[in-house]
């Protein structure tokens, strides 16, 4: 299956880059999004907000951007960790 998202957006917030316990950089931040798509033979605009997770040379050269930055974003998307465990432990089977 597979899993890939790319977008061109701008910088709207970023978190301080920080460090996982590994080494790797890691970088929090927001990014706006605007475009107009063709929906139901109709066009449709679209803005949104989305959070963003950027690890090793890329969350580097990212901490570094100013906001409002124009981006070429390219990745895979992925549940944050809090939902990802909730899903999981749903679906776990239950001992009895």
């Amino acid at each position: 299956m597979l899993n890939r998202l790319a977008l061109e957006a701008s910088l709207a917030d970023k978190k301080p880059l920080r460090y996982s316990p590994s080494g790797a950089a890691v970088l929090e931040c927001t990014v706006w999004h605007e475009s107009q798509v063709k929906q139901a033979s109709s066009d449709r605009k679209l803005s949104f907000l989305a959070p963003v997770k950027a690890v090793g040379p890329i969350a580097e050269q990212l901490a570094v951007q100013p906001l409002g930055q124009a981006l070429r974003l390219s990745g895979f998307v992925a549940p944050r960790a809090s939902a990802r465990s909730q899903t999981e432990a749903a679906a776990r089977p239950v001992a009895g």
